[in-house]
C-alpha cells in the first residue's frame, strides 16, 4: 500500500521498514498514512472541522515551504480532491 519504499532529500534519507519510515540512523523518519487519512483522522479523532482539517493538510504545509500549491488561484498548480461525507471515498483530478 505504500508507494515509496525509500526516498532521499538532500542529506535526509528514509526507507520503509516493518510499516514505518526509518532513517539510516534508525530513527522514525516520516508518516506512512495518506494525506486523505490524515484529514479524516483530524476530523474524527481531534474533532477539527473539515475546512480546517483540509487547510492544515494543504495550505499550511505549502505556506511553510513557500510553494504556490494548496490554494486555488491563478498560476497555482492544481490537484483537486472530492470526497464523501464520511471521508471514506476520495477521488483526485489533477491539472
Amino acid at each position: 500500500n505504500h508507494k515509496k519504499q525509500n526516498f532521499n532529500w538532500d542529506e535526509f534519507d528514509a526507507f520503509l521498514q516493518n510499516g514505518n519510515y526509518m532513517n539510516s540512523d534508525g530513527n522514525l523518519a516520516g508518516a506512512t498514512i495518506s494525506m486523505a487519512d490524515a484529514v479524516k483522522n483530524a476530523k474524527n479523532w481531534l474533532e477539527i472541522d473539515i475546512n480546517n482539517a483540509i487547510r492544515m493538510a494543504t495550505h499550511t504545509p505549502a505556506k511553510v515551504i513557500n510553494e504556490a500549491i494548496g490554494n486555488i488561484e491563478v498560476g497555482a498548480k492544481a490537484k483537486f480532491c472530492s470526497f464523501s461525507n464520511t471521508l471514506d471515498d476520495f477521488s483526485y483530478i489533477e491539472y
